[in-house]
């Protein structure tokens, strides 16, 4: 069996041959350089895909999902520096690839105001240090965060793990989280990559943790990706996620976001809101044997935290949730449902 890696002292092409796969068919990708290492084409040796790695960011997306354009100038820049451009295998659209390339050029222009807006908000700064707080209780090894957006949970938890991966779809996302990753300086240990969610490119076995960033409402098939995640889960592994509860509560959130509008999104309309009983048994179809813990949070409307400050947000958070569980049936109606478990091992 490889030695860990651990991706402060690998090199990118040392990661990319031992972390990363093939989302084509999981294969091992092997990168070659172009004048330096953060740069280059990594390829399968199973399928003979190629993709792109771009300024230390990799573009693990199937050929299907990836930006033509980008692909295309990326292979005309450095056609004499690689004799591998290779079309790679047949990659045929499916039924799902509207909606994951309506959710990635969304993303994509949302990025912006994804950064400087909604994450400030006093109720997302309030929510996100509790949720991190159980995450960084329980570092330790490798960490992957699916649909890591800019780098939310990936950034503040970094000092509790000695690797994390995290991807999104939208490439512009991932290149604002790898941005924040450099202008720390100390991070080298934080790796960011362009992935789909339902074809997780990393290998079988190497998370010690993941954690699911409120991915699950955004794509086709959340089946696929929890048992897409607790594959690349080492057994004994750790889990966390949180989703949008099918709360009694919710027609009026919905109310008052349509009075006023504190962020916008774009779900899946399927899976915007889910239950407990949903997330349990998507987990159990998995095939893992896995079961979650779940509870849900936030009883209040999100603008009633934005009301104050990220300290007695917080504060309020932490008072109504305690006094909320206590009461049978309203327990249950929190805004966000919330999950955790262990790969059986």
């Amino acid at each position: 069996m490889d030695a860990p890696v651990t991706t402060a002292t690998a090199s990118l092409p040392d990661i990319v041959s031992r972390l990363f796969a093939c989302p084509c068919c999981h294969g091992t990708l092997e990168l070659s350089s172009f004048g330096g290492e953060e740069t280059g084409a990594a390829r399968c040796g199973a399928c003979g895909a190629w993709y792109r790695v771009e300024n230390g960011v990799a573009e693990l997306l199937p050929p299907r999902l990836q930006d033509a354009g980008l692909r295309s100038d990326f292979q005309r820049r450095h056609a004499a520096a690689w004799g591998g451009w290779n079309a790679g295998p047949k990659d045929p659209s499916r039924q799902d690839d509207v909606h994951k390339l309506g959710q990635k050029n969304f993303y994509d222009e949302d990025a912006l105001a994804y950064e400087t807006s909604m994450l400030k908000l006093s109720f997302w700064q309030a929510f996100d240090r509790t949720f991190r707080g159980m995450i960084r209780a329980a570092g330790g090894g490798l960490l992957v965060e699916v649909g890591c957006g800019t780098g939310r949970i990936s950034v503040p938890c970094r000092d509790s793990f000695s690797a994390i991966v995290g991807f999104d779809i939208s490439e512009a996302m991932v290149r604002t989280a790898e941005r924040k990753r450099r202008e720390l300086g100390d991070a080298g240990h934080l790796r960011y990559l362009v992935g789909d969610a339902e074809n997780i490119p990393l290998r079988d076995g190497v998370a010690d943790a993941v954690v699911f960033s409120g991915i699950l409402h955004h794509v086709e098939n959340p089946g696929r990706v929890i048992k897409e995640a607790l594959r690349v889960l080492k057994p004994g592994g750790r889990y966390w996620g949180l989703e949008n509860n099918r709360s009694a509560f919710r027609p009026l959130f919905d109310l008052l976001m349509h009075v006023s509008t504190i962020w916008n999104e774009k779900a899946h309309e399927d899976h915007f809101i889910m239950s407990a009983r949903e997330i349990r048994q998507w987990l159990i179809e998995a095939g893992a044997g896995v079961e979650a813990e779940t509870w849900t949070s936030v009883f209040l409307p999100p603008h009633a935290f934005n009301l104050l400050d990220a300290q007695g947000a917080e504060s309020l958070m932490v008072k109504s949730d305690a006094f909320m569980r206590r009461i049978p049936w309203l327990r249950d109606q929190g805004g966000l449902v919330l999950f955790s478990g262990r790969k059986p091992g």
